[in-house]
């Protein structure tokens, strides 16, 4: 059984599983037909068309997360054995902290409850998280519950409430519980196909794109180049998925937490890559004009993830994937990423609300910059003319 299936993640997992011999059932609020349709494209994305036989093996069921008890659970549930429950509120306001709560905590709760009830022979619960539930934990974030003193988010704080809710739920249950915690998914290493929203490092690569479009050469972000991202290419986040799908279940323990984080690189890095797509300069510092203000109020959900200087234990994850991680992500794959993104919608057009933001800007900035000063009423005083600005 799978949630998520519409999104960038749980697609692509559905995909692979189904490559692998897999019968899926993928639950949803989508309809079916919008559920196989993310599938095989997910499919498409990472170089490889469904056939026949494996989209026969899909099948997709209504079923919304967070929805009011008393929903009746889908046919097919006493033949799951396995789950990976990837769907999620992911909105970062704090306006949207009660809705992130009764989706993620309360709806993966009820999830388990269903199946606990109705799945006799399921036998793992997989729970997509993020490596960031910890909070703005100070060393390295462990493999095991973590319950944080100060979250950035509502999402951050959700995840981390669903770890712990979904531990006591599971306790002492026929299904055991594995925490997977993925760090910030991006495109494919060899393609650099990205099929997702503007989440996470595409919410810097989409606001530097639009900021291009409105005719911007010259942006000031305010972070600092040598902090540290952490990028988990969809390949290799999948390679750790069907790994842990594939081990044998009566060795594992009933709990446990895998911080299947993926490479390092340095903030300085993307903007070089941006940089060199876009031909848009990109510095650090505080923000000076009206253009680094409507940048930085683009980013601001980020800034502080990308500030902070997480690290990871990894020693778990990488004994159950047999794949070792935390390494500087490599210079062409980085390229890839990047380049890939600003190729593939380099034709979308600025949306209202951003033409509007943008014209807002660009007149403030006239007005102090470009335009000349006013004349005092002093007779015969000679004034001298601002120098233009490109």
């Amino acid at each position: 059984l799978l949630t998520g299936a519409t999104g960038f993640l749980g697609s692509a997992l559905a995909a692979n599983l189904l490559r692998e011999g897999h019968r899926v059932l993928c639950l949803g609020r989508s309809g079916p037909d919008k559920i196989r349709r993310a599938v095989e494209q997910a499919s498409v994305a990472v170089g490889w068309a469904l056939t026949p036989e494996e989209r026969s093996r899909l099948e997709a069921a209504h079923w919304e997360l967070g929805a009011e008890p008393g929903q009746l659970p889908p046919k097919g549930l006493d033949q799951v054995d396995m789950v990976w429950h990837c769907a999620a509120e992911m909105s970062y306001s704090r306006r949207r902290s009660f809705n992130s709560m009764i989706t993620n905590v309360a709806g993966s709760v009820a999830l388990l409850r269903m199946l606990k009830r109705h799945a006799p022979n399921c036998r793992r619960f997989h729970y997509v998280s993020t490596a960031y539930s910890a909070g703005l934990h100070r060393g390295a974030v462990p493999e095991s519950l973590v319950v944080p003193d100060h979250f950035l988010n509502g999402y951050q704080m959700s995840k981390s409430m669903t770890e712990l809710s979904l531990a006591q739920e599971a306790a002492g249950s026929h299904i055991a519980l594995s925490i997977i915690r993925p760090s910030i998914c991006v495109g494919h290493s060899k393609t650099g196909a990205y099929e997702g929203s503007t989440f996470g490092l595409y919410m810097f690569l989409e606001s530097y794109r639009k900021l291009s479009l409105a005719g911007v050469n010259a942006v000031r972000m305010d972070l600092d180049p040598s902090a540290q991202l952490n990028l988990l290419p969809i390949d290799q986040g999948l390679r750790d998925f069907m790994a842990l799908t594939a081990r044998d279940q009566s060795r594992l323990p009933e709990l446990e937490v895998l911080n299947c984080v993926g490479d390092y690189v340095p903030i300085g890095a993307v903007m070089e890559e941006t940089e060199l797509c876009l031909g848009t300069r990109i510095q650090c510092g505080k923000p000076k004009n009206m253009i680094d203000k409507l940048y930085d109020r683009a980013v601001r959900a980020n800034k502080e993830f990308a500030g902070h200087r997480y690290r990871f234990s990894v020693d778990a994850a990488n004994r159950e994937t047999g794949r070792v991680r935390g390494n500087p992500m490599e210079p062409t794959v980085l390229k890839k990423i990047v380049s890939t993104y600003f190729h593939v919608t380099r034709d979308e057009p600025l949306t209202r609300c951003w033409k509007e933001r943008m014209r807002f800007a660009l007149v403030s900035i006239y007005a102090k910059v470009v335009a000349p000063e006013p004349a005092t009423n002093r007779p015969g005083t000679i004034h001298e003319q601002p120098r233009r600005v490109g």
